[in-house]
């Protein structure tokens, strides 16, 4: 049995779950920052890219490559899809949690999870399309 479990509630073994993604998506933002920035161990350098500078462009073509070519990214947009999918799963277990007298000590914690879920991946997915956006109509 996990640690904290309420026993017979299947709410505590879906925060379980949400935590462990959650930790897999902090530790992705740092992965990407550091590839998009300047880690050449992550993404070919600058030169090897052909740009003489770092700049917004660059910033730009360094996150298409991110997106596009990198193998730890694309397991990460997977995890990102199992995440949403979770969510969703999370109404779920509210509804059913509500109903179920053993789980009302915990719904509090799952409410407050989902929430913060969803403001992930709305506020989330709106600063990466901005990210993109801005990048791409930058000029060469």
């Amino acid at each position: 049995d996990a640690p904290n479990v309420v026993k017979g509630c299947q709410s505590s073994y879906w925060l379980l779950v949400f935590w462990i993604l959650c930790v897999i998506n902090i530790v992705a933002a740092f992965y990407m920052a550091l590839a998009v920035e300047r880690d050449d161990n992550i993404l070919p350098s600058h030169a090897e890219q052909g740009m003489a500078n770092f700049d917004a462009y660059g910033g730009a073509s360094r996150m298409k490559q991110l997106f596009c070519y990198d193998g730890w990214m694309a397991a990460y947009i997977l995890i990102v899809c199992g995440f949403f999918v979770w969510l969703m799963l999370g109404v779920g277990v509210m509804i059913r949690g509500n109903e179920d007298d053993d789980c009302k000590e915990i719904m509090s914690a799952v409410v407050l999870a989902s929430a913060f879920g969803w403001a992930f991946v709305s506020i989330g997915g709106c600063a990466l399309c901005c990210s993109v956006c801005c990048g791409a109509f930058q000029k060469k």
